[in-house]
C-alpha cells in the first residue's frame, strides 16, 4: 500500500517536472517570438521612417505612413489630424482601415489587404479648447486611451454600439513641446496590452513622423513664399510693362524726375511738347523747362520742394518753354515713387497741354475787359461825333462855298483834314463799343494789304516783302477797320526794327475743320501773317499783349493791339502771336472768306449831288440841326427840325394833313430821355407805310447801321456826317421811291 502510494507520488512529481519543462520551453518560445516581433516592428519602423522622411508633401507623408502601418499589419486602422498652431485648430486630414480582398478564383494566392479611406471623416476639425478627445490630445500633448465609450468621442465617427469591446488610442506627435499632429488607432480590449507595447516601441517612429511633418510644413511655407514672390514679380513685370506701354503710347507728356531735379525719362509726347529730342532732355534740370515767370520757374520750384517732401501734386497749371520760344500752358500732376526703404526714388509727372484752353479763357477775359471799356468808349465817341459833325460839316461847307484857291478855302480844307484825323480816333474808340459791328462789304484783301502797308511805311527804313496767294479769296469786311488792323501791325513791326529790316506779309487760303484747335467756325478762311525781324517779345509779356492799356513802349497808350484783337474778333476771325527772342515776332490772323467775288473800289465822285424835297430832321443836338441843316439847305433841300420822336410824329402827321408831306426823315438812333430811331420808325410807318426814314448815329459801328435795311430803314448816315455821303444817301433814297 505504502509502496503503491510512493510510486504514484513519484509519477506525479515526474509529471510536474515534465510540465515545468514544457512551460519553460513555451516561455522561451513566447519570448523568442516577442523578441522576433519587436525586432520586426523596430525594423519596420525604420523602413517607414526612411519612406516618410523622403517626402516633402504632408499629404504624401500621411498616405505613406497609413499605408505602411495598416498594410504592414501593425494597426488595423489609423486616423491622422494635423494641428494648425497659428489658428489653434485640429483638422482631420485622413482616416484609413484595412479591407480584405478575396483572391481571384484563377489565382492560388491567399487573401490580400487593401487600404480603404473614410472620406466622410476627412475634414472634421476641432478648436483647441474643445472637449473632443482629439483636441484634448493636441492641447495636453499626452496619449489618451478610451475603453469602449467616452462622451468626448465624436458621434459623427463613433457610436456606443460600435465601441463595445474596443479600445481607442490617441497618440500626440510631438517635436519638443509642440504637438504637430494626432494619430488615432484602435484594438479589441484583449489586445490592449500588446497594442500599448507596440505604440511605446514605435516612439522613435513618432519622432520621425514629427520631423517629417515639420519639414513638410517648412517646405510648404517656402513653396508658398516662392509662389507669392513669383506672383509679385509677375505682377511687377506686368505693371512695369503696362507702365512702359502707357509711358510710350500715352497721348500726354510723361516725365520721370530724380530727387536731384534731373530728368531720368521722358516719352515721345513730352519731347514733342517742348520741341526737343528725347536724348537732349534726359539729364536736364527740369526747372530749365519752365519760363522765367511767376507761373513758370517760380511755381515749379515750389512744386519741386513739395515733391521732395513726398506730397502728391495734382492739376497745377504752369508755363513751359517751347524750343521755338512759344509759351506752353500745362496741367501738371506729380506722384512720388518710393523704393523698398521708403525713400523717394523719382517722380512720375504727367503734363497735359492746356494751351488752347488757356488761350480761350484769356480771349474770354479779354473780351469782357474790352466790353467794359466799350461802354465808356462808345459813349465818349458818340458825343464826340456829334461835336465833330458840326465842325466837319461846317468846314466842308466853307471849303465848297469859298472861292477856289482862296485862303479861306485853304484854311477850311486844312481844318477839315485835322478833324478827319480826329474822326479816325473816335472810330478806334467805337471799335470797343459793346454791340458795335463792322459795316461790311466785299473787299480784295491783296489791295488792302499792299495799299495800307505802303502808306504805313512811308519814310521808314523797313521794307515790306509780300508772299500772297494768286487766287486769294475775297473777304467781307469793314475796309476801314481791317485797314486799321493792317496799319497797327505793320507799324508795330516797323517800330520793332529801328535800324530797318524786312517786314514779311503773307496771305493764303486755308480751310478750318472741326478737328482744328482754333476757336473758329468750320469753313474757308484767309490767313494773314505780318512778321518782323526784331528783338521779340519776352514770354512773360506775350500773354498780355492784347490787353487794353498794356504796352512795352514809353510813348504807347496800349490800345493798338487791343483794337486789332477786337476788330478781328468782330469779323468772326481769330488772331494770335508767335515770338522768339532775338529772332522776331509774327502776328497771324484769320478772316472768313467771302462767298462772292470782290470788285474794285470805284473812284469817289467829286461832284456834290444836289436835290430837292422836304426833309424832317430828328436829333437832340442843336449843333447837328444847325450844321447839317445848313448843308441840306445848300444842296437844295427844305429842312424842318424836331428834337425827339414824339415831336416827329406830330410834325409828320400835320404835314400829311396839310398836303405837304415830308419826302424823307433823318432820325437819330439814340435820343436820351426821348423816342429814338427804332421806335420812331415803328410809329411813323403806322402813319405812312411809304415813309422813307434814314437812320443816323454817332455809334458808327452800331448793328443797326451795319444792317439798316433789316430794321426797316431806307438808308443810314454815320456821324460825324460826311457832306458827300449825306448828299449821295439822300439822292439814292429819294430816287428809289420814284
Amino acid at each position: 500500500m505504502l509502496r503503491h502510494q510512493d510510486k504514484s507520488k513519484e509519477q506525479l512529481l515526474e509529471h510536474i517536472r515534465e510540465l515545468e519543462k514544457r512551460n519553460g520551453q513555451l516561455e522561451r518560445t513566447i519570448s523568442e517570438r516577442e523578441q522576433t516581433e519587436k525586432g520586426l516592428l523596430f525594423e519596420r519602423s525604420q523602413q517607414i521612417s526612411q519612406i516618410i522622411l523622403s517626402k516633402l508633401d504632408s499629404n504624401q507623408i500621411i498616405e505613406a505612413l497609413s499605408e505602411q502601418i495598416i498594410l504592414g499589419g501593425i494597426f488595423r486602422s489609423l486616423m491622422v489630424a494635423l494641428v494648425d498652431e497659428e489658428t489653434q485648430i485640429v483638422r482631420v486630414v485622413g482616416s484609413f482601415i484595412y479591407e480584405e480582398i478575396e483572391p481571384n478564383h484563377e489565382e492560388l494566392q491567399t487573401a490580400k489587404r487593401k487600404l480603404k479611406a473614410y472620406p466622410n471623416i476627412k475634414g472634421l476639425q476641432y478648436q483647441f479648447d474643445d472637449d473632443n478627445i482629439t483636441a484634448v490630445t493636441a492641447r495636453t500633448g499626452t496619449m489618451q486611451i478610451i475603453e469602449e465609450w467616452d462622451e468626448r468621442l465624436d458621434t459623427k465617427v463613433n457610436s456606443l454600439e460600435e465601441r463595445r469591446g474596443k479600445v481607442a488610442y490617441f497618440i500626440p506627435i510631438k517635436q519638443g513641446e509642440r504637438v504637430l499632429a494626432v494619430l488615432a488607432t484602435g484594438s479589441q480590449i484583449e489586445e490592449k496590452e500588446r497594442t500599448l507595447v507596440q505604440i511605446d516601441m514605435m516612439t522613435p517612429l513618432w519622432d520621425q513622423v514629427a520631423i517629417a511633418l515639420d519639414h513638410a510644413r517648412l517646405y510648404e511655407t517656402l513653396q508658398q513664399q516662392v509662389a507669392k514672390r513669383e506672383q509679385i514679380e509677375k505682377s511687377l513685370r506686368t505693371s512695369e510693362e503696362r507702365f512702359r506701354t502707357l509711358f510710350r503710347d500715352a497721348p500726354v507728356a510723361y516725365f520721370s524726375v530724380q530727387p536731384n531735379g534731373q530728368i531720368r525719362q521722358v516719352n515721345e509726347q513730352g519731347a514733342a511738347l517742348l520741341g526737343l529730342p528725347q536724348d537732349n532732355l534726359i539729364g536736364t534740370p527740369v526747372i530749365d523747362l519752365y519760363v522765367d515767370a511767376p507761373s513758370g520757374k517760380e511755381k515749379a520750384q515750389r512744386m519741386f520742394q513739395r515733391f521732395i517732401k513726398g506730397e502728391t501734386i495734382r492739376n497745377e497749371e504752369l508755363q513751359m518753354q517751347h524750343r521755338d520760344g512759344r509759351v506752353i500752358w500745362v496741367s501738371l500732376t506729380v506722384t512720388p515713387m518710393y523704393n523698398e526703404q521708403g525713400e523717394i526714388l523719382e517722380s512720375r509727372s504727367v503734363a497735359i497741354d492746356i494751351t488752347d484752353r488757356k488761350r480761350m479763357e484769356e480771349d474770354l477775359r479779354r473780351t469782357h475787359n474790352l466790353e467794359s471799356l466799350g461802354v465808356l468808349a462808345g459813349g465818349i465817341a458818340h458825343d464826340f461825333n456829334n461835336v465833330l459833325t458840326g465842325v466837319i460839316g461846317n468846314l466842308a461847307l466853307i471849303e465848297r462855298l469859298a472861292d477856289a484857291g482862296s485862303e479861306m478855302q485853304t484854311i477850311a480844307k486844312e481844318g477839315k483834314q485835322a478833324a478827319d484825323r480826329t474822326r479816325d480816333l473816335t472810330r478806334q474808340l467805337l471799335t470797343f463799343a459793346k454791340g458795335g459791328a463792322p459795316v461790311r462789304e466785299i473787299a480784295v484783301l491783296e489791295d488792302l494789304l499792299r495799299e495800307t502797308a505802303a502808306m504805313s511805311l512811308h519814310g521808314s527804313n523797313a521794307k515790306a516783302q509780300y508772299d500772297l496767294d494768286e487766287n486769294l479769296h475775297a473777304v467781307e469786311v469793314d475796309r476801314g477797320q481791317i485797314g486799321q488792323v493792317i496799319q497797327n501791325l505793320v507799324l508795330n513791326a516797323d517800330q520793332a526794327m529801328p535800324a530797318g529790316g524786312i517786314i514779311s506779309i503773307t496771305a493764303e487760303n486755308t480751310e478750318i475743320s472741326t478737328a482744328t484747335a482754333l476757336p473758329l467756325t468750320p469753313g474757308n478762311y484767309v490767313v494773314v501773317c505780318i512778321g518782323d525781324e526784331g528783338g521779340g517779345i519776352p514770354p512773360s509779356q506775350i500773354e498780355r499783349i492784347f490787353d487794353p492799356y498794356f504796352t512795352t513802349k514809353d510813348t504807347g497808350h496800349g490800345l493798338g493791339l487791343s483794337i486789332v484783337h477786337s476788330i478781328v474778333q468782330r469779323h468772326g476771325g481769330y488772331i494770335q502771336v508767335y515770338s522768339q527772342i532775338d529772332v522776331g515776332t509774327t502776328f497771324e490772323f484769320h478772316l472768313p472768306a467771302a462767298l462772292a467775288p470782290a470788285t474794285k473800289l470805284a473812284e469817289n465822285k467829286r461832284t456834290l449831288q444836289h436835290g430837292s424835297g422836304r426833309i424832317l430832321m430828328v436829333d437832340d443836338e442843336e449843333l447837328i440841326h444847325s450844321s447839317v441843316g445848313r448843308i441840306l439847305t445848300v444842296i437844295g433841300y427844305e429842312v424842318s427840325s424836331v428834337y425827339d420822336g414824339a415831336e416827329a410824329l406830330t410834325a409828320y402827321r400835320e404835314s400829311m394833313e396839310q398836303g405837304t408831306p415830308y419826302d424823307a426823315v433823318i432820325v437819330d438812333l439814340t435820343i436820351p430821355g426821348g423816342m429814338g430811331g427804332i421806335e420812331t420808325l415803328e410809329q411813323l410807318i403806322k402813319i405812312d407805310a411809304d415813309a422813307r426814314i434814314i437812320v443816323s448815329s454817332g455809334y458808327a459801328n452800331d448793328p443797326v447801321l451795319a444792317d439798316f435795311s433789316t430794321f426797316g430803314f431806307a438808308g443810314k448816315i454815320a456821324k460825324p456826317v460826311d457832306i458827300q455821303e449825306l448828299a449821295e444817301t439822300l439822292a439814292s433814297v429819294l430816287q428809289s421811291s420814284d
